[in-house]
């Protein structure tokens, strides 16, 4: 299923569940900041610990919820990910103590 088809099945949830009509911009927020703290707890234990089907999951948590932000801002996925890659495409920089930093 393409990203388009299930972001779209993820507002289709949301609506069905009352979430945009039952929550505020702050919630929706505050949803976002619990999913990444699942997600980074998730994601960076010792390597030995760290099961990709608990970081896949939680990865996935905080897409919809992403989804669930941007929709009320008639905005997608794929259109803030072009907008960000069009910002960064052409910077240039090096990696310092595994940082990016670019160019000024």
């Amino acid at each position: 299923m393409s990203i388009e088809a299930l972001e779209a099945k993820v507002i289709e949830w949301a609506y069905d569940r009352g979430i945009f009509a039952g929550s505020t911009d702050n919630t929706r927020w505050e949803k976002l900041m619990e999913e990444l703290g699942e997600f980074t707890d998730a994601a960076w234990p010792d390597e030995a610990e760290r099961n990709m089907e608990d970081v896949k999951l939680e990865a996935g948590d905080v897409l919809v919820t992403l989804i669930n932000i941007l929709h009320p801002y008639n905005l997608d996925l794929e259109t803030c990910l072009a907008a960000a890659y069009n910002k960064i495409k052409d910077r240039t920089g090096r990696m310092e103590n595994g940082t990016f930093v670019r160019d000024k």
